[in-house]
Formats: structure tokens, C-alpha cells, sequence
């Protein structure tokens, strides 16, 4: 491939890439509560599928420390996204679930995860194996580069 090709590959390949930011961006912006940022969905969408969950084991699926996950529930409270909830056989084990507010973005969330996998996959359907994984070895030797960049 001629230098040419190649700047217009490259031009193509950041177009798609800056897309797809701007997909997550729409995607994200909650039509509930506009202060909800990317992060408060991933982390309703979290607590939605582990619910009940405690902080201890939140922290341990999110590999952070103990304190960063008492933050971001401290936020997801204030705006009424999650509530604690105490075990009955134990009321010093709190719990988090999603309050109705929360229920509703991951609800909505949920439903458009599903409706973009449902339309990406009948792409990917037109696609053989092999031209997929060519796309996937394309990807991995991209990241590389990206990983090994001196900044």
C-alpha cells in the first residue's frame, strides 16, 4: 500500500474511532437526570447486575481502592441513583441497590446496550470468520502501538 492509501486509511480509521467516542457520549446522556455523567451509568449498570452488593465487594470488581468506591456511591446517593439497604440478619452489613431513579437508567441503558448489539451483529453476520479475525488481529497490532508510545 502506497503512502496515500495509507493516510487515507489512517484519516478513515480516526474517523471511526472519534464516532464511536461521540456514540458513547450520546448514548450515555441520560434523558433522566442530565448530571449523570459515563461513569455514574457504568457503575448503576454494575450495581444493577450484582445488586444487592456491598462496598467491600464493589471495590473488589472494580479493582480500585475501598475510598474511590465510597466516593463515586457517595455522588450515585446525593443524586438519588442508589440506596443502602441493611441485612436483616445483620444490620452493620449495608448493601447497595438501585433506587426507582436508578432502575429507570439502568433500564434504559440496558435496552440500548441491546438494541446496538442487535443492529452491530447483523453487520458482523455479512462478515466471514476469517475476514473478523483479520479486523481483530488489525485491532490488537494498533493497541500495541498505542501501548508502546513514549508518553
Amino acid at each position: 500500500m502506497n503512502k496515500k492509501a495509507l493516510l487515507k486509511f489512517n484519516n478513515r480509521f480516526n474517523s471511526f474511532v472519534l464516532a464511536f467516542e461521540q456514540l458513547k457520549k450520546d448514548q450515555h446522556r441520560s434523558s433522566i437526570d442530565k448530571s449523570i455523567t459515563i461513569n455514574d451509568i457504568h457503575l448503576i449498570d454494575l450495581i444493577g447486575r450484582n445488586q444487592p452488593v456491598n462496598l467491600v465487594k464493589l471495590s473488589e470488581i472494580l479493582e480500585v481502592s475501598r475510598s474511590a468506591v465510597t466516593q463515586s456511591v457517595r455522588r450515585l446517593t446525593k443524586k438519588e441513583l442508589i440506596v443502602f439497604e441493611f441485612a436483616l440478619d445483620n444490620e452493620k452489613n449495608k448493601y447497595l441497590i438501585l433506587s426507582k431513579k436508578g432502575v429507570d437508567v439502568f433500564n434504559i441503558h440496558k435496552e440500548q446496550q441491546e438494541h446496538i448489539e442487535k443492529a452491530i451483529f447483523s453487520v458482523l453476520r455479512n462478515y466471514s470468520e476469517q475476514d473478523l479475525q483479520m479486523v481483530m488481529k488489525l485491532m490488537d497490532d494498533v493497541e500495541q502501538v498505542w501501548q508502546e508510545l513514549p508518553w
